[in-house]
This record gives structure tokens, C-alpha cells and sequence, in this order.
């Protein structure tokens, strides 16, 4: 930081001309020889620095508002990997990118235009079940960058826009660097002990060569701190209690050695989050129900199962509650916690890791893919809320004080869980998932199906792989045997699963009478689910 920022006026003395070339209501325009292609009026300034500035501008061309960053062409190696990594990548999690641009001496970015930045947003009172959703939401954004092999090295409130439903988008890569190729930040050691500069992590502070993701983990436990415990210097481990549930999120993440800091993949699965999942405990202990509704809604609740019918849609959620189903699920998110750069199999964190207890939790869009609730964001999450304090209230007789549009809530559930990645990418780099799969073949042909698949993943460098059966869990409108046969474990995070054989006695005897309850044309089929952890 200090290496990119601290000389720059050196570089064009002084903030001096750009003041005189961007200032608020001066109209700038870009052409290509042949026509306008932008005419910009500069309306605000949003963030302003030594080394460029970010101003609100309207096209009267598209008539659209964008954020227009610019930067000195000096800074070269600033502006290409910031530029590399909009032009590369796209995600719900960055900011749009709408085109680089030459203007005098500056290099202009254009942006999407976001209001509020997360460090404007806790300004305001904000209650802890929104807070712990927004960090939930950052650890998305974060995993994103990660799963392309992105250091930020510069993750701070001011740097993460904050959407209208909440959604968390990360900007300003003008530090950042490649996991394969990591840069200093820092001129020397000195400057990497300001204590204004704790929020990065001790490794690059220090200039430690090949330092690698779990860097930004740093970064964001010191987020955490500040935004629950308002300080935003001095962060260290030691601060924190690791027995109770806040200790132990921070204290992970807070970790001097950045090998044992737990990955953006495996911080969701924290009972840090719980209180996000609350309302599905009495979901659970509701009685069964069938609940019909104009526009061809629909909810069901069948013991440990759940569903929401929308015309030819349908949400299911299922929650695994026997002892061997947990534990082959646990299996699954083992290997989340094996330390990559090492030989460990075992996770080492000291103390342990506290995970959630509704990771057992299933949902699905489809009755194909089934994930793990915690891979849904906090916007999602409201939604399904709403959705159940809906049912429970039906169920109770109870009237509600104010009028529940179920229709808007189901529809926006149904859009937001579509554009949820991790719901329909089933091979998005770490995550967990069930498939469940038709079969018509007897059990020789599926076996045989099962080495042909075998042979295909030792191909892509796949190891360890286990079958379990297990029984059945409802699907759709008829019963299936549905089990949990293969875990896919990646090379370099393979951990030692023994086979063995599961029967879920509780899941095969819903499954039956789930069947019996509906109509006798109704045809049983068989199938599996295969738990994979892709990397």
C-alpha cells in the first residue's frame, strides 16, 4: 500500500490538475474517431485520494449513472491488474464493468454505480441478525475472488459495496495480486508495523514471499472485530475467548499462522451464522401440512421434509437427522478443512473448529442437486423466513397484523435461489452437494456404471472415493430410494474415508409413507445421491 500510494506525488506532483480536469458538473466525452460513444457529467465525488478519484457521472448518452474511477496513467501496474480482473471476471459479487478509457493523462474506469459502501451503511443502527448476514455475504464475495486464486490485500469496510437486498461486492483491486504471483504491498518492515495498516494480514506486512489467500481471512476477521467490537487497531488473537462462539470465529481467522486460518469455503459452515437459521427449528417441530393456495402456490410439510411449489417450479428442503447420515455429510466437509499446502488430513485448528448444526439442512431447486443451507446468502434466507412464519401462522390459525403478500415473497425466492451460483453451478470449485439420479437399471448395470465413473475422476486427477447406501428421502410426488453413495475427494485434500455401509431406517420409512399418501398410480423408483467436494 505504502509502496503504491505513499510517492505518487512524486508521479504528478500533486492533486492540483486533476481537480482541473474533473470537477463537479464539467462534462467530458470519449469518442472513437466516428461518434461519441460517452458524454459524462460529473455529479459527485465519491472517494478521493493521492492517487486518483471516483466521481458519480451521468451518460446522456445511455442516460444510466456510473462510477467513473480515475487514475494517473503512471500507475501502470496498478491499472492493468484491476483492469485484468474486470475484464476476466464477472460476478454478482464485483462491480460491472462497462470499459476502460483514455482521457489527457488519466486512465478512466467505468463502473457500476453503487450508493453505499459498507462502512456508510453501520453508520446507521443496524441490528446483530443483519450484521452477521452482511459478513456471511463478504465471506461470498471473498470465496469468489479466491476460487479464481485473487488476493485482495486490501479488504476494508470502505472497499465493499452494499446492494438493496444486501448483496456485498469487493472493489478496488488496485493492490491485489495472484496467488501464483504475489507482490510486496510495503517498502519495508517499518512500514508494515503502522499500526493503521493491522488489518493486514502479519505475513504480508512482514513481506513474506508466496504468502496466499488466507491473507484476505486476516483481512476479514478484522473486519468482524470492528464492526462488532469497533476496534480497528491491535488485532490480535489473544483478545478472544475460543470457547464461545464469536471467540472462536474471530480467533480462527485471527490466526498468526496463515496456514491454520480456515478457508473462505469452510467459514460458512461456522455456528457464527446460526441465529441466521433459526426458523428452522420450528419449521421442524411444525405438524404436517398441506397448504394450497391461489396461482398455483404450494407448501408441504411432511416430517423431515419441506417443499414450495410455484406452478412447474419447486424449492425442497430436507433436513438429515440420523446419526450416519450427519456423519457421512460431516465426511463431505471434511475435506474442506484439510490444509492444502500440507500433508495433514485432520483439521489442526487449535482450538477446534465450532461448526453449525444446520449444515445437515438440504435444499434444492430442482429435486437433482441438492446443497447445504448454509450456501444460501442472507437475502435468501429472509425470504424463506418470511415464507415459513407464513406456514406456521396458517397452521396455528394465527392472523397476521400486516397483509403477507405470499405470492411476491415466493416469486422473489424462486428468482433470488435461481441466481444463486451455488445452487445451479454444481461445479463451482468446494462445494458440497447431493445428486440424486435416476436409475432403470438393475444393480449390476449401475455398478458397472459406478467403475466407468470411477475411471472418469481418477482421469481428472480424483482420489478417494466411497460408496455408501443409504435409504430413502421423498421426491416430488412419488418415493424414491434415494442413498449417499460416492464422496469425490480432490488431490492435495484427499482424506482417508474407510468403506462402509449405511441404512438411514428413518429416511426408508418416510420415504414409505410418504408413498402410501399420495395416489396409487404413484411408481416407486430407485436412484442415489452423490456427495462431491470439486477442487
Amino acid at each position: 500500500m505504502i509502496l503504491y500510494f505513499c510517492l505518487l506525488g512524486q508521479l504528478f506532483g500533486s492533486t492540483d490538475s486533476l481537480s482541473q480536469d474533473f470537477y463537479i458538473g464539467k462534462k467530458i466525452s470519449v469518442s472513437n474517431n466516428l461518434k461519441i460513444l460517452h458524454s459524462w457529467e460529473i455529479q459527485e465525488v465519491l472517494g478521493q485520494g493521492e492517487y486518483g478519484c471516483v466521481y458519480k457521472v451521468y451518460d446522456s448518452i445511455s442516460k444510466e449513472i456510473y462510477a467513473m474511477k480515475v487514475q494517473c496513467n503512471d500507475l501502470i501496474e496498478s491499472l492493468q491488474m484491476e483492469k485484468s480482473i474486470y475484464e476476466n471476471f464477472s460476478s454478482e459479487y464485483l462491480l460491472k464493468y462497462y470499459g476502460t478509457y483514455t482521457y489527457k493523462n488519466w486512465t478512466i474506469l467505468l463502473l457500476e454505480y453503487c450508493s453505499t459502501t459498507l462502512e456508510d451503511f453501520l453508520k446507521s443502527s443496524v441490528k446483530y441478525i443483519v450484521k452477521v448476514g452482511l459478513i456471511k455475504n463478504v465471506i461470498f464475495a471473498l470465496r469468489f475472488l479466491h476460487d479464481n486464486r485473487i488476493i485482495h490485500n486490501d479488504l476494508k469496510a470502505n472497499n465493499i459495496m452494499v446492494t438493496n437486498n444486501l448483496k456485498c461486492k469487493i472493489f478496488d483491486f488496485g493492490i491485489s495480486c495472484y496467488e501464483t504471483a504475489t507482490k510486496h504491498i510495503f517498502y519495508n518492515l517499518v512500514d508494515g508495523r503502522n499500526p493503521c495498516y493491522s488489518y493486514i494480514s502479519p505475513e504480508v506486512r512482514a513481506r513474506v514471499v508466496g504468502y496466499n489467500c488466507n491473507s484476505d481471512i486476516w483481512s476479514l476477521g478484522a473486519l468482524v472485530n470492528n464492526i462488532f467490537l469497533n476496534v480497528s487497531s491491535n488485532i490480535s488473537m489473544m483478545n478472544f475467548n475460543p470457547n464461545n462462539t464469536p471467540g472462536n470465529f474471530l480467533y480462527s481467522m485471527l490466526n498468526t499462522r496463515s496456514y491454520d486460518r480456515p478457508s473462505s469455503d469452510l467459514l460458512i459452515y461456522h455456528e457464527f451464522f446460526d441465529p441466521l437459521y433459526g426458523f428452522l427449528d420450528y419449521l421442524i417441530d411444525l405438524k404436517n401440512f398441506y397448504i394450497y393456495l391461489p396461482d398455483n402456490i404450494m407448501f408441504i410439510k411432511k416430517d423431515n421434509y419441506f417443499e414450495i411449489k410455484y406452478k412447474n417450479l419447486s424449492i425442497s428442503l430436507l433436513h438429515f437427522s440420523t446419526i450416519d447420515a450427519k456423519k457421512t455429510i460431516d465426511d463431505g466437509i471434511q475435506k474442506l478443512t484439510v490444509k492444502k499446502y500440507t500433508t495433514l488430513v485432520q483439521n489442526s485448528y487449535k482450538p477446534r473448529f465450532l461448526f453449525s448444526k444446520y449444515r445437515f439442512y438440504m435444499i434444492s431447486t430442482d429435486r437433482k442437486y441438492y446443497f447445504s443451507i448454509v450456501e444460501l446468502d442472507f437475502y435468501v434466507l429472509d425470504l424463506l423466513e418470511n415464507i415459513v412464519n407464513y406456514c406456521r401462522d396458517k397452521v396455528f390459525g394465527f392472523k397476521s397484523k400486516n397483509s403477507f403478500n405470499y405470492k411476491n415473497f415466493v416469486e422473489n425466492l424462486f428468482q433470488a435461489i435461481q441466481e444463486t451460483k451455488y445452487l445451479n453451478n454444481i461445479n463451482r470449485k468446494s462445494t458440497l452437494c447431493f445428486k440424486y439420479r435416476k436409475e432403470k437399471e438393475n444393480w449390476k448395470n449401475i455398478k458397472s456404471e459406478s467403475i466407468a465413473r470411477e475411471t472418469h475422476l481418477r482421469n481428472r486427477k480424483f482420489t478417494s472415493m466411497t460408496q455408501i447406501n443409504s435409504g430413502g428421502v421423498p421426491y416430488a410426488n412419488q418415493s424414491a430410494n434415494i442413498g449417499i453413495s460416492h464422496v469425490y475427494a480432490p488431490v492435495n485434500r484427499t482424506a482417508n474415508i474407510p468403506d462402509s455401509a449405511l441404512h438411514n431406517e428413518e429416511l426408508q420409512n418416510f420415504s414409505e409413507n410418504y408413498a402410501k399418501s399420495r395416489s396409487s398410480r404413484a411408481k416407486r423408483r430407485s436412484g442415489w445421491f452423490s456427495l462431491c467436494v470439486t477442487r
